[in-house]
């Protein structure tokens, strides 16, 4: 972040440090799993909120936020698979009609009992193919 602000030539205009977080959003985000995943988000305007869904950060969490509450009544049924699909789905479907700049790669995290990671690689993959085949399932049911 201080490489950022460094290059910023407004930083010689700014006379505190708080005028300085009004030019710059800033997100933290802190994660924990303690019988189930909450997420603590902290903006630089002093709003904070806890967080026991999905959440999407960066230029396109508004876009990926408002696809994600079409299942805030199911999502907590849904098991770690089926819900990264989900993810996957609604991040896709942002960065293909253009929302917010949005562009591959997509990146995701799982919080769970065993830690934080990050889906990559070979599951990356696998994710894409899941996303597919749901994409193909859906299209049938509308176009028989």
């Amino acid at each position: 972040m201080q490489k950022v602000i460094d290059t910023d030539v407004r930083i010689h205009m700014v006379n505190s440090p708080s005028e300085l977080l009004r030019i710059h959003k800033i997100e933290i985000i802190f994660a924990e799993y303690v019988n189930h995943p909450t997420t603590y988000h902290y903006l630089n305007t002093g709003v904070s909120e806890v967080l026991e869904r999905p959440h999407a950060i960066g230029v396109g969490d508004d876009f990926a936020f408002a696809l994600l509450q079409k299942y805030e009544d199911t999502i907590r049924k849904f098991n770690t698979d089926k819900a990264l699909v989900l993810v996957y789905k609604i991040l896709n479907e942002a960065i293909k009609v253009g929302a917010y700049d949005l562009n591959f790669p997509i990146d995701i995290w799982v919080i769970n009992s065993k830690g934080a990671r990050a889906v990559q690689g070979v599951e990356l993959d696998n994710l894409h193919k899941k996303f597919q085949e749901l994409q193909d399932k859906e299209i049938k049911l509308l176009i028989p």
